[in-house]
């Protein structure tokens, strides 16, 4: 037997081994359950992050939990937030400022929101004053609302129980 037909011979072999090797379904089944998973992940990841309806915009009076933050502007000692959420929809449903300059709440728009579940769940958005074009960062974790200002300050309110 030449070299050449001993190689003919071998890649034979090697083919009529893997042709009768019994197919795996522990690896048709690890693909599936891949998928599988990977599904689950897209769908939970689709309820977990849900991007804001369109949340209606209206005048009505403050509802919700509301957080406070001290001294940090000049000449206001105070400012709070009043937040709504609906935690069925995982959306927050209206958000309203107000401080001691000016003790007449407004409501601010929510350009656009996400939710994210977990062990630790929370909101993020970006808002903006009615009048203003400036957008504002608000992060809502536990017992925590913060915003990041466009010039980069950031503003740490904390829930009031009782209020």
């Amino acid at each position: 037997m030449t070299r050449k037909d001993g190689s003919y011979l071998l890649f034979f072999l090697l083919l009529l081994l893997a042709a009768c090797q019994p197919k795996s379904t522990e690896t048709s089944n690890n693909a599936d359950s891949t998928k599988e998973t990977a599904s689950a992940s897209e769908k939970e990841a689709a309820e977990n992050e849900e991007k804001s309806p369109e949340v209606e915009q209206d005048t009505a009076e403050p509802v919700g939990l509301i957080y406070r933050s001290d001294g940090f502007r000049p000449g206001v000692a105070s400012e709070w937030l009043q937040v709504d959420t609906d935690p069925e929809k995982n959306v927050i449903r209206g958000i309203w400022y107000w401080s001691t300059a000016d003790e007449n709440p407004i409501r601010l728009k929510i350009i656009k929101q996400e939710f994210s579940g977990g062990e630790i769940s929370g909101y993020t958005a970006d808002i903006s004053f009615p009048d203003s074009p400036e957008v504002i960062k608000l992060g809502i974790v536990e017992d925590k609302v913060n915003l990041t200002w466009s010039d980069e300050q950031f503003q740490e309110f904390t829930y009031q129980p009782g209020e």
